[in-house]
């Protein structure tokens, strides 16, 4: 059975109720049996000490030990069965001459309630062991009453006394005990009073105990049950989806007053947060779509038919770009200004991103436009810097190699602007092309660039890129560099710049090994077919 949080606070709190009024009933009976116990005591003890004063020791115990007459016996016989006959709760009482281990009945008191074969008669002889009576054997050879005399008997395995008994000696003319007068005292009357009393308690209790339970269950009801049944709601209607803060108004400002104040405004951050989260998560979407419009108007500048001149015989080309991003700032491209020249172009502007696609367009367009006019990359290049000069205020640049390539001849002029070394494949073997690098473009104006010439033989390879080929880094952050370029390189097709392209991309992949890249990775290759020619020269104009 699933129980409530009412019912359970309300069962536990009877518990410990019923558990505190058990202990404080038995306490209770304790204390009422000890002070009945102390009260019948105080009194029996000073009707002993009247009856011991009005008794002559020395007269007595004549009377008893040599038949010597006591001519007040009676009396005081007299004295002795109104005494008990006044207290109905006194089972005995009785005198005797003590001796060392054995006692003798001086008289015994008769009240109407005692049968008369009860009472013991004058000269009677008991054994102290006989009747367990050891107890006043201190009183007894002390001769006074200092030893607080009361023996207490119990009601059996409990600690409630059932009698007790107390006794007091009759000094003789010698100062020593002459006899001892013991009452014995019954608690059967005052334990059914204190019994009576104690169920008393006990309805008291259970009534309180009721009134207790009726009143917590209304005041758990009001200000704990109810307050929390109106935080469920709260809760439940959140959960559901339709908020519904509610009208319940808290009678106390406590914690619960304060949860439902934490919880109103927690909802209405919450709903904040999932309300900014959904304009982030929407404007995130329309990045994406806008990166990916990018994407492909970035692509759609670079030259992406391949076989890019299918009528040329003379030679093949092949390119590719890989940005870090979703648009990058690397870039490439190749046109023929006539029919007997080719001008490549493979850059690499500063950033990565939408600024530095734009800025990717920007020179691109540069280098075109001062192609139509100019001849040699080295004033190509300079009338570009001058233009993207202009208008930079972003101070980016952009590291920029250039050639022509004259197709009848095979020879090569070309200029560059801060770019990477140029791998040649020429006369069987693969080297660097050792040519000393400018300025990028738009690093200032105006800028001087000089042309070197290349004279390319038959089955000639041009292999250029961009620094996100040699600077790409694997999980240890080792770059792939130049030499393991070199032995990519080695041992391709080079009668394919696509096959090339590819086995240069696959030993990266295969360095960096997932690695996540941060440079746009760019490469070109190119392939001559031309008339033979005596040796590849390089030489400064």
């Amino acid at each position: 059975m699933k129980l409530n949080l009412q019912a359970r606070i309300v069962i536990l709190v009877q518990i410990m109720l019923l558990i505190v009024g058990a202990l404080l009933m038995y306490l209770s009976g304790q204390v009422y049996n000890r002070e009945f116990v102390n009260l019948y005591r105080e009194e029996a003890m000073d009707k002993l000490h009247i009856l011991a004063n009005s008794v002559d020791g020395d007269a007595m115990v004549a009377m008893v030990e040599k038949g010597i007459p006591y001519d007040e016996v009676d009396l005081i016989q007299a004295q002795f069965n109104s005494v008990k006959e006044e207290s109905m709760d006194m089972a005995y009482l009785y005198m005797v001459v003590p001796y060392e281990d054995h006692f003798v009945y001086a008289l015994e008191a008769q009240a109407s309630r005692d049968e008369p074969d009860t009472i013991a008669s004058m000269g009677e002889y008991y054994e102290y062991e006989d009747y367990d009576y050891e107890y006043f054997l201190p009183d007894v050879k002390s001769g006074s009453d200092s030893q607080t005399p009361l023996r207490l008997k119990f009601v059996d395995n409990s600690n409630y006394v059932d009698s007790f008994s107390v006794w007091s000696p009759v000094i003789g003319s010698d100062g020593k005990t002459a006899l001892m007068i013991e009452a014995d005292i019954s608690l059967a009357r005052m334990n059914e009073i204190i019994e009576n009393r104690m169920k008393n308690v006990r309805n008291i209790m259970i009534l309180l105990f009721v009134i207790l339970a009726v009143l917590l269950t209304v005041s758990l009801r009001i200000n704990i049950i109810n307050p929390i049944e109106a935080l469920t709601r709260q809760v439940d209607s959140y959960e559901s989806g339709h908020y519904d803060a509610g009208t319940y108004k808290f009678r106390f400002d406590d914690e619960l007053k304060s949860l439902s104040d934490s919880f109103k405004r927690m909802v209405g951050r919450i709903d904040y947060y999932v309300e900014e989260t959904a304009k982030e998560a929407a404007e995130k979407e329309h990045m994406v779509a806008e990166l990916s419009l990018a994407s492909r108007i970035q692509s759609s500048y670079l030259p992406s038919e391949f076989p890019a001149f299918p009528d040329r015989k003379e030679f093949d080309i092949y390119a590719s770009m890989t940005p870090a991003k979703d648009v990058g700032g690397d870039f490439y491209d190749f046109f023929m200004p006539d029919d007997d020249h080719l001008v490549m172009v493979i850059a690499d502007v500063s950033g990565k991103g939408i600024p530095a696609a734009l800025f990717m367009m920007v020179s691109r367009m540069a280098i075109r436009n001062a192609a139509a006019i100019e001849k040699l990359p080295s004033r190509i290049l300079e009338t570009a810097n001058d233009q993207i000069d202009e208008n930079n205020p972003e101070n980016m640049f952009v590291t920029v190699w250039l050639g022509i390539v004259e197709i009848s001849t095979g020879k090569l002029t070309y200029a560059n602007a801060g770019h990477s070394r140029t791998l040649l494949f020429n006369n069987g073997a693969w080297d660097y092309v050792d040519t000393k690098a400018g300025l990028p473009l738009a690093a200032f104006a105006p800028i001087r660039y000089r042309d070197y010439e290349l004279t390319l033989d038959r089955g000639s390879f041009l292999f250029q890129y961009t620094d996100g080929v040699t600077e790409a880094e694997d999980a240890k952050a080792d770059q792939f560099g130049k030499d393991r370029l070199m032995k990519a390189v080695q041992g391709t097709n080079i009668c394919s710049p696509e096959e090339v392209l590819r086995d240069v991309r696959q030993s990266v992949d295969e360095f960096v090994d997932g690695a996540p890249q941060f440079d746009d990775l760019t490469m070109l290759g190119f392939y001559y077919r031309g008339p033979d020619m005596a040796s590849a020269e390089t030489s400064e104009v």
